[in-house]
């Protein structure tokens, strides 16, 4: 049987933009009676980043094939349903990771064990005030979110996960006089110095080490208890490897 070679179509998007999409597509696919073994990640599908072999498993990455649009039937909802998340869930074991990447995720992982509340904050969303990426939320609101959080648990780390400097230094300093019991973590990756994002066409920064270590990040996430983020694809793909993970939207209505 041919080959369904899923590609990024004629937008340049953000590595986690374009994983969703993969998920959604095998979901449709084999609702359309392929199988699994015939849905292949195509060499145009991470342009941003690089081929896809770089991140995953050669036998679930193609060249030849029917072309697929991998925004094609897209249907996840915006505040993703734990139903919706646990579909999503029981696919993500169809498309594996490499072992670079295995790795990569394993040892991230044990440097933020136990960390039980995880904050995403991306730099861009200083910025961003549209109906895709949600609401503006200032970093005001995820102290709020993170006191309440602290207050209902028993819990002395908490994961950062952000691309901006300036926002780990806000809350090292704020937490220090706040939260004195508590440790902040981070990956110690790339991060901007200003308001702009990292994950970018113009961005100057190594394509490949930039999706490497989003990659880590979202794995962080996933092993938190409560995640206080706000629409974004790492807070969504974190709900994916741990659907029963509380998510606390702060641009949710």
């Amino acid at each position: 049987m041919v080959d369904y070679i899923i590609n990024e179509g004629i937008h340049f998007r953000g590595f986690f933009s374009n994983y969703l999409t993969i998920i959604n597509s095998f979901k449709v696919l084999q609702h359309n009676g392929i199988l699994s073994a015939n849905i292949k990640l195509g060499p145009k599908l991470f342009r941003l980043y690089g081929e896809a072999d770089n991140w995953f498993d050669s036998t679930v990455c193609g060249q030849i094939g029917i072309d697929w649009d991998s925004l094609q039937d897209f249907g996840l909802s915006k505040w993703p349903t734990v139903d919706e998340l646990t579909l999503y869930s029981n696919i993500v074991g169809l498309i594996p990771w490499n072992a670079r990447v295995t790795s990569l995720i394993s040892i991230a992982k044990q440097k933020t064990h136990g960390c039980t509340i995880g904050v995403h904050f991306r730099g861009t969303d200083h910025n961003i005030n549209d109906g895709m990426h949600g609401s503006r939320v200032e970093l005001d609101i995820y102290k709020t979110h993170i006191l309440e959080q602290c207050s209902r648990q028993t819990t002395n780390k908490i994961f950062v996960c952000t691309d901006e400097q300036g926002i780990v230094e806000n809350l090292h300093e704020w937490a220090g006089k706040t939260l004195p019991n508590v440790t902040l973590y981070y990956n110690n990756f790339c991060k901007t110095p200003n308001r702009q994002g990292l994950h970018w066409q113009g961005s100057p920064f190594n394509k490949i080490q930039l999706a490497d270590e989003v990659i880590q990040d979202i794995m962080c996430l996933a092993q938190c208890q409560v995640i206080i983020g706000k629409t974004s694809n790492v807070s969504t793909v974190a709900r994916i490897y741990n659907p029963n993970v509380q998510m606390v939207y702060c641009d949710q209505p």
